[in-house]
């Protein structure tokens, strides 16, 4: 009576109904009672035999071709993946819906009252492991995505209609990580239980996503990605669709991402008598053997590469098992490990020791940074920190982990770094400005690995672009009510910020950061300071990458800088030409707009400029015979002392006296 009842109540749902064409459908469905004879519950269900006793009801449609158990798992994996659909009327679709939500129900029932089989059974967490998990709510969305989408019929289907067992696949990982996953908790290791039974329950949905001839071991991971990405399971999806042994190679994982691949590692398939696939649960030393057998051209390097990323993982079953997780799979308490103190401990302990203090270290720190809670509780720390040793230290942890973070993360230590632009140690705001250029670079979590030959590329995310056009008027364009110095400070870093920006984006990202600066070169109008900030720059960018347009733009910016009254900015737009003279083709257009420069020239008196001006003709003539001119070096040094001096001055003079010397100069050499 209990299921009769469930089973009216889920036809009769307007969420269901609402997924027909013609809902008036549902209700014959909600009326029969072919699911009698399978009641109760006493052995596993077959989907055929399901089917076959609905026949009456799927007779108010023509049977599609392959029948209808094809036909009903080509529908469910289309509703995930709509490339999948097949032409067919939609009084088939209806009842293809109906059946999949007829078997739905049964294998609820099955569950319910069969033993726990972790062959072919989900056992996903309860209400009070999820009290005080902070990914709870996406958890939930992941279990009510799980059913609308009938991934659970879909695998039951595929299992019955095909030689793979794709579900004893993914509930054998399933079991494996969640049940490790508990007891690394319980032994008080850094991960969310949540994070891990979704993960381990999607990672491999992709698979039924790939068309025919497509290459399932290597696209199913975009497929899972999609599949996350449309349900909008972000934080979940990150962690399944990558869940390769090559991902390993990654220098910091979480616990939740190691955990996975811990699991997939050791639950393998091989082929039975019958010429079907069988599932096994192998040690991790065993597994290592069985997956070496199945990888494609293994030569040496990559048999190195595979030999890494197995320590890898016998590091983290080391640390498990240091935290009391059985991985046997017994189901047995593991008592910990006694400590000894660290006097005692032989040569090989130590190292053990020391090997689990890094791996414990990286899993809390990734953990501490996938929190919003924590992540902001350590940002707030650092800005109030005082001392700047241990600043150096916060800015450290950020350049290692800064890629696990999210983007509001992000943002927030963009926030951070910028104001640390000002602080009074030079070394640490290069620091910040360097780290500020690489989060903005590489600020995108994208897709990383192969995509189907049908798919279309991703849409570039412009998130990260506006940041950056954000980042440069600040950097370009201070705050007025900042002091001078403290305005120089950040112009000073507009260099460092572009340099590690171009050195560490993608490929197909440069020109669009480079888009994003080309403005600030086209204005006529430039205060001293903004001028020399975009003058320095123009060193660090690279003139062979750039379109014909975009360089023209910069020799003429530069050009204009050598009529400023500012002999700092004549100098930095020298030094440009200088070094355009030793890049630039020589059969250019762009190299023969050089030889208009030297009518440009001013200040030819002054030691530093005289250097440049002469240097960069011998560029331009290409001179191999020139040599400096003796110079009154003790009063360069003096003038290199006074604080007066501008740093670009004293930055020439010194490129100087070391051309002085090179060029072989006897006189006050030291």
């Amino acid at each position: 009576l209990q299921f009769s009842q469930a089973w009216r109540a889920a036809f009769e749902d307007p969420v269901f109904l609402r997924r027909l064409r013609n809902p008036a459908r549902a209700a014959a469905w909600a009326a029969s009672s072919f699911y009698a004879p399978f009641l109760p519950v006493r052995t596993r269900l077959s989907c055929r035999d399901v089917l076959i006793a609905a026949a009456p009801l799927f007779a108010e449609a023509a049977e599609p071709e392959g029948g209808w158990p094809d036909f009903l798992l080509n529908e469910a994996v289309s509703l995930s993946y709509p490339n999948h659909a097949r032409p067919a009327e939609p009084e088939q679709k209806d009842l293809a819906l109906c059946g999949l939500l007829a078997l739905q129900l049964l294998f609820r029932e099955e569950r319910r009252a069969l033993l726990f089989d972790w062959h072919m059974d989900f056992a996903f967490l309860s209400g009070e492991e999820l009290e005080n998990d902070v990914y709870a709510p996406e958890y939930r969305r992941f279990l009510a995505a799980w059913a609308s989408s009938f991934l659970y019929e879909i695998m039951r289907l595929s299992g019955e209609l095909t030689p793979y067992s794709t579900l004893q696949h993914i509930a054998g990982v399933h079991f494996i990580a969640v049940q490790v996953g508990r007891e690394l908790k319980a032994g008080g290791g850094p991960l969310d239980l949540s994070l891990i039974s979704a993960a381990a329950a999607g990672h491999d949905i992709g698979k039924f996503g790939c068309m025919p001839g497509e290459r399932v071991p290597y696209l199913h991971y975009y497929y899972t990605d999609r599949w996350f990405e449309d349900h909008q399971l972000s934080g979940i999806g990150q962690i399944a669709a990558n869940h390769s042994t090559w991902d390993l190679e990654m220098e910091n994982m979480s616990a939740e991402s190691m955990i996975l691949i811990y699991a997939d590692f050791r639950c393998k398939q091989q082929k039975g008598a019958d010429g079907r696939e069988e599932t096994c649960l192998y040690s991790l030393d065993d597994a290592f053997s069985v997956i070496l057998s199945k990888l494609d051209n293994v030569d040496s390097a990559k048999r190195r590469r595979y030999e890494y990323v197995y320590r890898k993982l016998h590091d983290f079953e080391d640390y498990m098992i240091s935290k009391g997780v059985d991985v046997t799979l017994q189901g047995l308490p593991v008592p910990p490990p006694m400590r000894k103190d660290i006097a005692l401990l032989s040569p090989t302990e130590t190292y053990h020791t020391f090997r689990m203090m890094a791996v414990g270290h990286n899993l809390r720190m990734i953990h501490q940074f996938s929190q919003e809670q924590l992540f902001a509780q350590m940002l707030e720390s650092a800005h109030s920190e005082k001392d700047w040793t241990k600043l150096r230290t916060y800015l450290c942890i950020f350049e290692e982990y800064f890629t696990y973070l999210s983007s509001s993360q992000k943002m927030q230590t963009l926030r951070f770094l910028y104001e640390l632009l000002l602080h009074r140690e030079g070394d640490i705001r290069r620091q910040a400005a360097t780290l500020m250029g690489r989060i903005l670079a590489r600020f995108n979590l994208r897709y990383k690995k192969e995509i189907p030959a049908s798919a279309d590329p991703d849409k570039i995310d412009q998130t990260q672009f506006a940041l950056w056009s954000q980042y440069l008027n600040l950097l370009i364009y201070p705050d007025r009510k900042l002091t001078p110095q403290q305005q120089s400070h950040i112009h000073f870093t507009l260099k460092l910020v572009v340099s590690a920006v171009l050195e560490y984006c993608g490929k197909g990202d440069a020109k669009g950061f480079l888009r994003g600066l080309m403005p600030f070169y086209r204005e006529e109008e430039l205060e001293d300071d903004a001028a020399l900030a975009l003058t320095d720059t123009l060193l660090y960018l690279p003139l062979m990458d750039l379109e014909q347009a975009d360089l023209d733009t910069l020799l003429q910016f530069a050009a204009r800088q050598l009529g400023s009254e500012s002999l700092s900015v004549q100098a930095a737009a020298l030094r440009f030409f200088c070094s355009a003279a030793e890049t630039l083709p020589k059969d250019s257009d762009s190299f023969r707009f050089l030889y208009s420069i030297p009518q440009k020239f001013r200040n030819r008196t002054v030691p530093s400029m005289q250097y440049l001006q002469s240097y960069f003709k011998k560029e331009l003539i290409g001179d191999s015979e020139w040599k400096q001119n003796a110079l009154p070096t003790a009063d360069l040094f003096v003038d290199n002392l006074k604080t007066a001096t501008p740093w670009m001055i004293k930055l020439v003079n010194v490129e100087l006296l070391a051309a002085h010397v090179a060029e072989g100069h006897q006189d006050n050499l030291l």
